[in-house]
């Protein structure tokens, strides 16, 4: 939403706490945008990984709207008597918080990276993918666009929106697992991560206009009406990238126009093969499949990622395939 600080009051990120669900909403000011992004809605926690992330982004106060005054005045006042005697945060430990460690000593070396970072940072794509947690890969793919949002209000904004949401929502799960795919392959470049996280992001927008007892139909059990109304949501996603107000690039728009085209010919809407397709499409076709079959279709269970990743070998880019081979 559009900042207006005369309706809200900044809260110190120090005085909060990441584990205590909190009676108000919270915040991020993003000043290349004048815009006000909500981390955390009301009655929720902010979680460790988020606090440390705030931390290290250099996030000093959240924001909280007038009309919660109250609650936090009193919730302040249970935090200060659940610290400990220095009023410190115990670090986020963990794999997850490893790889964001790792990650983000990468992308500190002087820009533009050098080809011996970017391989370090597709080597570590790779060893993501031997066992892939949604998690994990989520870490990877955070640090990376926070690196290229430094500059951009569009994928800083982007990256609000992911941290807003949990690993397994599906926008972000996409993105996690298509940010591992590419970089493993060897497309590790902030930039290009960012514009495939933004694609991935904005993937489904258009299911807005999809009714939802379409929606909750397994493909099979829809009429030919009803898949055609589905599969529109493509092109309503393309409309509504192409009409907004923020300036959206346009291999962006290209992949989200792509999304569930098959290399193979047999996706929707136009059918295209892997060698009319975006290279950036590609990835997102394959997380987006594989997060769908992790998340179970057609009245089957789920399936691990890594389980997911090896029924979709077949629609694997080369630069993918020999990468894992060699790996």
């Amino acid at each position: 939403m559009k900042a207006d600080k005369n309706k809200m009051f900044p809260v110190a990120l120090s005085e909060l706490h990441p584990e205590l669900p909190s009676p108000f909403p919270l915040f991020v000011y993003l000043p290349l945008n004048d815009r006000m992004v909500e981390v955390r809605k009301e009655g929720d926690s902010l979680g460790p990984e988020t606090y440390e992330r705030l931390q290290r982004e250099h996030h000093e106060q959240l924001w909280v709207p007038e009309s919660h005054a109250t609650e936090v005045k009193a919730f302040l006042e249970v935090v200060a008597k659940t610290r400990s005697p220095k009023n410190s945060v115990p670090p986020v430990l963990g794999k997850s918080a490893q790889i964001r460690e790792r990650t983000g000593k990468l992308l500190k070396q002087e820009k533009p990276l050098a080809a011996e970072a970017l391989e370090e940072l597709s080597e570590l794509a790779r060893e993501l993918l031997e066992e892939p947690q949604a998690e994990e890969m989520r870490a990877y793919a955070d640090e990376l666009i926070a690196a290229a949002a430094e500059d951009s209000p569009l994928f800083e904004a982007v990256r609000l929106l992911r941290a807003q949401q949990g690993a397994q929502e599906h926008s972000v799960f996409v993105g996690s697992a298509a940010t591992a795919l590419a970089a493993a392959a060897g497309h590790s470049d902030p930039g290009w991560i960012a514009r495939l996280l933004c694609a991935a992001t904005f993937h489904d927008i258009g299911l807005v206009k999809v009714r939802q007892s379409v929606l909750a139909k397994n493909r099979q059990d829809r009429s030919t009406n009803e898949q055609a109304e589905f599969e529109a949501h493509v092109s309503e996603s393309v409309h509504l990238l192409e009409t907004s107000i923020d300036e959206i690039p346009k291999d962006v728009t290209r992949m989200v126009a792509e999304h569930h085209e098959s290399p193979d010919g047999t996706g929707f809407p136009g059918g295209l093969k892997a060698g009319e397709l975006h290279e950036g499409s590609r990835y997102l076709f394959l997380a987006n499949e594989l997060v769908h079959l992790c998340e179970g279709e057609n009245g089957a269970d789920g399936l691990s990622p890594k389980d997911a990743l090896s029924r979709l070998e077949k629609y694997f880019p080369e630069k993918l395939k020999n990468a894992l081979l060699n790996h």
